[in-house]
């Protein structure tokens, strides 16, 4: 099931600075080569498979990269809940907000 990138654009940050987290997703073993690249050691280390829930939080860029699983298995509320849990967690970073 592919969905656009529009429906599953979320973003979070701090409200003071108003610095904010932009969500890049990924279905396992579809992770862009250029995105590859960048998280070559974490993606050989096994840290980030792209796994349905696996997280990377790069805050000195600024990014989040979200496992959404396998793309034949993902359903609408499995997405819609993932990104629930990722919310309910960036929420307890002190000082952020959530803006979807």
């Amino acid at each position: 099931m592919k969905l656009p990138q529009s429906k599953l654009k979320l973003y979070a940050g701090k409200n003071n600075s108003k610095k904010f987290y932009d969500v890049h997703h990924f279905f396992k073993d579809k992770i862009p080569t250029d995105t590859a690249k960048i998280l070559k050691d974490i993606i050989d280390s096994k840290i980030f498979i792209a796994d349905a829930g696996q997280q990377y939080i790069d805050h000195a860029n600024g990014k989040i990269y979200l496992g959404l699983g396998d793309e034949k298995k993902s359903t609408v509320r499995k997405l819609a809940s993932m990104y629930f849990k990722l919310g309910a967690e960036v929420i307890k970073w002190s000082g952020i907000g959530l803006q979807i």
